[in-house]
């Protein structure tokens, strides 16, 4: 049986093959319909096919790359396909100029220019008919009956999701709790039977029979925070101690850990709280930073100063906006933005998280954030040495103070730079709770690597062409 992951990776190849299928054929038959025109035969016969350099590498590369900066190689739903369709012929007309471009540059055109013409509208129809085909083939035929262990305000969020994404082919049949304490200090308290209006089928001890009479097809266990969360909150705050934490895992733990391994004689050993800057990929981390900070900066002095003219022109107040931030082991710094509310946003207010449709945000505010062009000056803060290109968003010190009081962990995101994106921009959304970032958050400190950080700039750019994402 072919795993999840497998079945990711076949889709992917089997969707790309057919991709590099459709330009190749698009762009041949472009040159036999033109050869098939009855007055240009003499002028442009097929044969002229083969007497002119063609770039099969551009045209392949070209093609992957526009599909996937737009998303299309993400998994889409039926509820997805009418727009996924329609980002096609917006996708391949970048590549059409890129194509043109690219022969005009190289002094190439020894063939009519409406041959790539008819090569884009051939590619459009191409891969609309696979893309369409796909769709309907991979869309799920059936829903997956799901249980979720356990209650809580992170079950109330999966709950939530699933039911604003029903095309992830989710159905929750209802949820199984720890065992319940049935006593309070007013005497014996009733069990719930329901949560968010699904109902609770037993307890943890029920577990094996409800999977067995409801005929689940996956469990999610969603456990709230324990003593050993706790415990990582109060190491994390202590300033007396840098201490690492090791355990002897269960079978259970063995199986979801991929943390660093250790043996002490026979005993296994999971470090589960660690240095995690060590190493010389961080010193790498730091060089790429700089460099590719100074150069973007040196590139973009023209988006600089079309942006700075523009807010200047459409509302009052200072082009860039300075706000103190909460970075490295606590330290605080001040990050560079350029401005995209109006002037004093949280004068009445105080400081308050920004919302999808905050109503401070200016038109051109709303538009430089869709194109993550605000974030441009903490090109500045890289090279200051307080950010890096990847890591945890810098938050205020107003909202670290809270969220650290009743998130158990926050404080572990401290342990690296915080980033212009993160793996938290490119999987959440703007209702994505502190709680739930903070998960990846975590992920990333505690498995960075220079490719995860290629991967975490790749998706940024295809979220922001595609207008996703927070």
């Amino acid at each position: 049986m072919i795993e999840a992951g497998q079945r990711r990776k076949l889709r992917i190849l089997v969707t790309l093959l057919g991709d590099l299928t459709a330009v190749a054929l698009a762009y041949v038959a472009a040159f036999y319909l033109r050869a098939m025109i009855p007055l240009a035969r003499s002028y442009m016969p097929f044969g002229r096919f083969f007497q002119v350099k063609h770039y099969w590498l551009l045209l392949f590369v070209s093609q992957a790359a526009v599909l996937y900066f737009f998303g299309l190689y993400d998994r889409i739903h039926q509820d997805q396909k009418r727009q996924a369709l329609l980002q096609i012929p917006v996708a391949l007309f970048i590549q059409f100029l890129l194509v043109v471009a690219f022969y005009f540059f190289a002094g190439e055109f020894l063939f009519p220019r409406s041959i790539f013409v008819g090569f884009y509208i051939l590619n459009n129809v191409l891969i609309l008919a696979w893309r369409g085909m796909l769709i309907d083939v991979y869309a799920p035929k059936s829903q997956k009956r799901v249980i979720l262990f356990g209650l809580g305000k992170t079950a109330r969020e999966f709950i939530r999701n699933l039911e604003e994404n029903p095309y992830f082919g989710l159905k929750i049949v209802g949820l199984v709790q720890e065992n319940p304490s049935n006593e309070s200090q007013n005497g014996p308290v009733p069990p719930a039977t329901q949560f968010e209006g699904y109902p609770i089928l037993g307890t943890r001890d029920d577990l094996v029979q409800v999977v067995e009479r409801h005929k689940v097809d996956a469990i999610v266990m969603i456990p709230e925070s324990s003593w050993q969360d706790q415990l990582i909150d109060a190491i994390g705050r202590s300033e007396q101690t840098n201490a690492n934490i090791f355990v002897v895992p269960s079978i259970f733990e063995m199986l979801i850990s991929k943390m660093q391994h250790l043996q002490i004689h026979d005993i296994p050993l999971v470090e589960v709280v660690r240095n995690p800057t060590a190493g010389a990929r961080f010193y790498t981390k730091r060089m790429l930073d700089i460099f590719f900070s100074a150069l973007l900066l040196l590139l973009l002095l023209p988006v600089f100063a079309i942006v700075a003219a523009t807010i200047r022109i459409s509302s009052p107040g200072p082009v860039v906006y300075r706000q103190k931030r909460v970075g490295k082991d606590g330290a605080l710094f001040v990050v560079y933005k350029f401005r995209t509310m109006v002037l004093d946003a949280e004068a009445k207010t105080g400081a308050v998280l920004a919302s999808e449709n905050d109503a401070r945000v200016t038109p051109l505010g709303k538009w430089l954030r869709q194109l993550r062009l605000d974030e441009l000056p903490q090109l500045v803060n890289i090279l200051e040495g307080n950010m890096s290109f990847v890591g945890p968003r810098p938050e205020r010190p107003e909202f670290v103070e809270k969220f650290s009081e009743t998130i158990p962990g926050y404080r572990e995101r401290f342990k690296m730079k915080p980033g212009i994106t993160g793996l938290a921009q490119v999987h959440g959304e703007y209702h994505t709770s502190p709680e739930m970032k903070l998960r990846y958050d975590l992920a990333y400190i505690h498995n960075h690597n220079l490719l995860l950080d290629l991967m975490i700039v790749l998706e940024t750019i295809k979220i922001v062409l595609t207008r996703k994402g927070v």
